[in-house]
């Protein structure tokens, strides 16, 4: 059984403190965290993986969940990073590639 911690926390190592909580409906298993670039502003991204089968796209300097990723019908179990993909893995045997724009 999942453990259920239904908060995903960013730290800064360097000074010692939380950055943001961010909430979920039920356990979070996994998360990545991701520097996205337009070419005119930087922004913060923080991917979580949660056992509802969703990949959940939050705004790191501002907290606020930006998408909800379908594609998994069981939990999520990791996701990677890699140029302008995201690829989420699920217990169902299935792995969902996502363009970040």
């Amino acid at each position: 059984m999942l453990n259920c911690i239904r908060i995903a926390r960013v730290y800064d190592i360097q000074e010692h403190f939380v950055c943001g909580e961010y909430r979920h409906p039920e356990a979070v298993t996994c998360g990545l965290t991701y520097r996205a670039s337009d070419g005119e502003r930087v922004r913060n991204l923080l991917f979580t993986g949660c056992s509802d089968g969703l990949t959940r796209v939050w705004g790191i300097d501002d907290a606020a969940c930006l998408k909800e990723l379908n594609g998994i019908s069981a939990c999520v179990l990791c996701i990677k990073g890699k140029g302008n993909w995201i690829v989420a893995g699920g217990d169902d045997h299935t792995a969902v590639a996502f363009a970040i724009s």
